[in-house]
């Protein structure tokens, strides 16, 4: 069974990605009973106050050692760099005190595009979109330059067994 581990499960973001993960994929019609994929097991974090999603199989305690066991049970870590900086720090603290890892793991910061803000167009071609290459040069506004310095946090956790994402889908709302 797959183990996925979302920091701050109770928010609207996070809720909704452990909903998506913890789906369960359809078994092939070519592959004969019993022998289907293994199910989702999403582990998850709460906030004082906020309520356990039916989703999520299990919640722990946000203390720094439970979030580093957390992330050596499962194959994927999920933080909330944008909705929850505090905790997304101290869980990146645990990731790199981890020291060498047996199993392949994947962690992925949830931030937003409010570290592209201040980015300059192209001047040749101010119509251009920015692109996925680009985000060396990306300016955020004053207001996010901590989030930003988080999401490269996130990138220089990167080690051999360890591979790092940083997603920003856009403006969240709901």
């Amino acid at each position: 069974m797959t183990k996925i581990f979302v920091q701050n499960v109770g928010s609207y973001v996070c809720s909704n990605v452990a909903k998506a993960l913890a789906k369960k994929p359809e078994v092939d019609e070519e592959e004969e009973e019993g022998e289907g994929t293994p199910g989702v097991e999403v582990i998850g974090t709460l906030k004082p106050g906020d309520l356990k999603p039916r989703w999520v199989s299990r919640v722990i305690d946000s203390t720094p050692q439970a979030m580093r066991a957390a992330f050596i049970e499962c194959e994927m870590t999920v933080i909330d760099c944008f909705g929850d900086m505090e905790a997304a720090e101290t869980m990146l603290a645990e990731v790199t005190q981890a020291g060498e890892l047996e199993d392949e793991k994947v962690l992925i910061g949830l931030s937003s595009v409010v570290t592209w803000t201040r980015t300059s167009p192209d001047a040749d071609e101010p119509e251009k979109p920015l692109t996925e290459e680009e985000y060396k040069r990306r300016r955020p506004h004053a207001n996010f330059k901590d989030l930003l310095a988080l999401e490269k946090l996130v990138t220089k956790a990167k080690r051999p067994g360890l591979r790092t994402h940083v997603v920003a889908a856009g403006l969240t709302y709901g």
